[in-house]
């Protein structure tokens, strides 16, 4: 039995195409967002709501976290942020923030927690469908390239695995006149 190169390398070309449809299989269906809401306490009376916010709390001040679970079953962060002024003048911040926690995120903030989620998720397994795409794509590519220029290396002919036996010619076995 004779060593076939070419057909060796098919066989871990597509060895290496099943890896990547499962790993892009894998990450499509773990997929899970990372969702999060931030609020700023403006003052320890417990009367007064924190107002949501777009930046993270700065690091010299105080975050107040918990994480719960959506109805569609996503986990989401809420962090209460102390400013460490109002710490300073107000030392009950810290417990009157720790009592906002369960009450900030209300039934339509989570309903729109669960469409956030969904998004996410959504975008997130486009974008894993078209990397394993491109993947597949670069390994074909890669594939018919080498092969390309080891036949021309060695003169096989495309679409063959050998050489094709040399043709006899008439002058070449003599019978000519």
């Amino acid at each position: 039995m004779t060593f076939n190169i070419f057909a060796g390398a098919r066989r871990l070309a597509l060895l290496a195409a099943v890896g990547i449809v499962a790993a892009t299989a894998f990450f499509v269906v773990s997929e899970r967002p990372y969702l999060s809401r931030d609020y700023v306490l403006l003052d320890a009376d417990p009367k007064i709501t924190p107002y949501q916010s777009t930046d993270a709390c700065p690091y010299q001040d105080k975050s107040v976290s918990r994480s719960t679970m959506t109805p569609a079953g996503y986990l989401v962060t809420v962090n209460i942020c102390v400013p460490a002024a109002l710490r300073a003048a107000q030392p009950l911040a810290d417990e009157v923030a720790q009592g906002w926690l369960p009450r900030v995120v209300g039934t339509d903030e989570m309903r729109a927690l669960d469409e956030d989620g969904d998004r996410q998720v959504a975008t997130r397994r486009k974008e894993f469908v078209q990397i394993g795409a491109v993947a597949i794509v670069v390994l074909g590519v890669c594939t018919w390239a080498i092969g390309w220029v080891l036949r021309g290396f060695l003169g096989i002919p495309l679409g063959m695995d050998r050489k094709p036996p040399a043709a006899e010619t008439p002058a070449s076995t003599g019978g000519g006149t």
